[in-house]
């Protein structure tokens, strides 16, 4: 087996030191003799700073690096080319007085690495253009900024930080519009797309890349890839939980693939935690453990969100691809972050689906939203699972309920006294999700939608939560509205349950159950 490049951004390294490498290659060539400047959006930890990297070693013309794979053999020229190579990944300024230093610093100091001085010119522009001019006397050169947006991300709860750090970078970008005729090939990768209008007005020129379906696997790993480079450490994570390759495939597929970029119907893997996955032999959660960004924290925290916005909502083109300081739209911060992904294009309205792209990150999002909500930790909250599972196999309600009434009064009143009614239903929807329940929310019926179902073994359970009223009054929706209808088939029990919250008490005040025949 070869090595795993976990946490590994170099191509040097991955080659000299014997690392695995997914040959990518044969679309990178597309992108460098295609076009000149590009743009490209991925989520965090999917490879955009191997590309960078990998870029980087064929724009040189460092062809003996890459001997064994796709680009060797083509017609490329390998003609070799100055490269002006920023990453701002793991920049991080307390101000922005800061990054313009570090900016500045990082230009002078790509010069004296080619022996050119630009310490004593005054402005980053003028610094980065007197470098260009004198790179261009070997050949044209190319550029490329990797996470060209984090220094503004890293500020996004303090808007005029952001601003200000946004505005240099609109200079900066500025300047390679204005020497064009020096660059070879431009690529900026990123997490989010900002307008041309607030960072790029002065790069306008750029090919927005994001949902291609040329390169919708240049990131990731398809079906047919993890398969044909891991095939000996899918045999051994088969073998340790002893199951076939084709069930170890399957599980695989479910934790880690889904992750959908354009029209084409074509997922992959999450390269981080694959990779992390057929190092260990075993299925965990890595994406959570990879940090949440600050931005996606305050947005959670000042939304209200319906149960049925967590998963398969609509929208349209350019919400997913405006990003503003100001107004920050939740659905289009959720995908370019990677907690949603496209599950569907709407040919008739030209609309995108959305959803969570794998049990992973489904299970982060929720771990995310109980973390924000009640301040509870993943062990504290699986703590309940075996009580909760318990109680619906045996169809004892008086245990569940108590159970579930233990998690509400653990829940800080700080937390509750922020909360909204609907937050009741979230709570209880994200906890029994999390611990992996078949849960169903808003569930249609032809004449209106159940609060919630939990499906076991031998027992169907329709939920109806009321808040301030009664479960009295619960019941009787889910006869009256006949809910039970729709699983009359499935030749399981059905049990109604009917339960009412009281915002006084900030717990269950009151709970009805009652078998259906």
């Amino acid at each position: 087996m070869k090595k795993l490049p976990i946490g590994i951004q170099t191509f040097e390294e991955i080659v000299e030191d014997g690392y695995l490498y997914v040959d990518k290659t044969k679309i990178i060539y597309d992108l460098v003799t295609g076009g000149k400047t590009y743009f490209i959006s991925r989520p965090r930890s999917f490879g955009k700073s191997l590309l960078c990297s990998t870029l980087e070693e064929i724009l040189k013309g460092n062809k003996e690096l890459f001997k064994g794979l796709w680009i060797y053999d083509s017609d490329y020229q390998w003609e070799p080319n100055p490269v002006i190579s920023i990453s701002m990944q793991k920049t991080k300024h307390n101000s922005h007085e800061e990054f313009e230093k570090w900016l500045a610093w990082k230009v002078e100091s790509i010069g004296e690495e080619n022996g050119i001085n630009v310490e004593n010119i005054p402005t980053i522009p003028a610094k980065v253009s007197c470098l260009l001019k004198e790179l261009s006397k070997k050949n044209k050169v190319a550029i490329i900024i990797d996470e060209y947006d984090k220094p503004i991300l890293d500020h996004i709860v303090d808007i005029e930080v952001a601003n200000k750090i946004r505005e240099t970078l609109r200079g900066f970008y500025s300047t390679f519009k204005d020497l064009d005729r020096y660059i070879s090939f431009i690529l900026l990768t990123g997490v989010s797309k900002f307008s041309k209008t607030s960072i790029f007005s002065g790069l306008n020129n750029l090919k927005d890349l994001t949902f291609d379906e040329r390169i919708s696997s240049l990131f990731g790993y398809t079906q047919k890839e993890l398969e044909l480079y891991f095939e000996d450490r899918i045999k051994k994570l088969a073998s340790k939980y002893k199951t076939s390759k084709t069930q170890a495939l399957h599980l695989l597929k479910a934790w880690y693939n889904g992750y959908r970029f354009s029209k084409k119907k074509e997922t992959v893997y999450n390269p981080f935690s694959i990779l992390l996955s057929l190092d260990a032999f075993d299925f965990n959660n890595y994406w959570f453990e990879t940090g949440t960004p600050t931005f996606l924290i305050k947005l959670i925290k000042e939304q209200d969100y319906r149960i049925k916005d967590l998963e398969y909502v609509e929208v349209g083109p350019s919400d997913l691809s405006s990003f503003e300081i100001e107004d920050l739209y939740p659905l289009t911060v959720f995908y370019q972050t990677g907690y949603l992904t496209i599950v569907d294009f709407i040919e008739r309205s030209g609309n995108y689906r959305l959803s969570f792209p794998n049990k992973e990150v489904k299970d982060s999002f929720l771990q995310l939203l109980i973390k924000i909500s009640t301040k509870y930790r993943e062990a504290a909250i699986r703590n309940y699972s075996a009580s909760l599972r318990d109680a619906l196999d045996d169809n004892d309600m008086d245990a569940f309920i108590k159970t579930i009434k233990i998690f509400y009064a653990e829940i800080p009143y700080t937390v509750q006294d922020k909360q909204k009614e609907q937050h009741y239903q979230l709570w209880f929807y994200a906890l029994l999700k999390l611990l992996g329940f078949t849960i169903v929310v808003e569930e249609p019926t032809n004449i209106g939608r159940i609060d919630a179902v939990i499906e076991m073994k031998k027992y169907i359970y329709v939920f109806e939560f009321k808040v301030g009223k009664s479960a009295v009054e619960a019941i009787k929706q889910i006869k009256d509205k006949k809910y039970f209808e729709k699983y009359a088939r499935h030749n399981k029990k059905l049990v109604a349950t009917g339960i009412n919250f009281s915002m006084k008490e900030k717990n269950i005040s009151d709970w009805i159950c009652k078998e259906i025949i």
